[in-house]
């Protein structure tokens, strides 16, 4: 009989342990969940930030572009400017000579 709970209390001390060893396995396959679930997370995150930068270097090749194309077009609009400032001014000097021209023979 006093072998039986010898036997008996190892058993229990066995399943004990057993079951001890069995929640720390399932504590550190969590653990390895979780930490291949960050990981990802991690990855993900830079993902977005690669894409973030990617596209702010667009947006800023994109605004680089339109501002020369709006360079070029003021620059042409100021040249048109005073290119008609020199035509108007050439029109009212040949009126004016024509309006003397006509005064001296009047």
């Amino acid at each position: 009989e006093e072998k039986s709970k010898i036997d008996a209390a190892l058993a229990d001390a066995k399943a004990k342990e057993e079951t001890r060893l069995a929640e720390a396995q399932k504590q550190l396959v969590d653990a390895q969940l979780e930490q291949r679930l960050a990981e990802m997370r991690i990855l993900e995150i830079e993902a977005s930030r690669i894409r973030a930068e990617k596209e702010a270097e667009r947006l800023e090749r994109r605004f680089a572009e339109e501002k020369s194309a709006l360079s070029a077009k003021l620059s042409d609009a100021e040249r048109a400017r005073t290119d008609d400032g020199k035509r108007l001014v050439e029109e009212k000097t040949k009126v004016a000579a024509l309006i003397s021209e006509a005064e001296k023979k009047l």
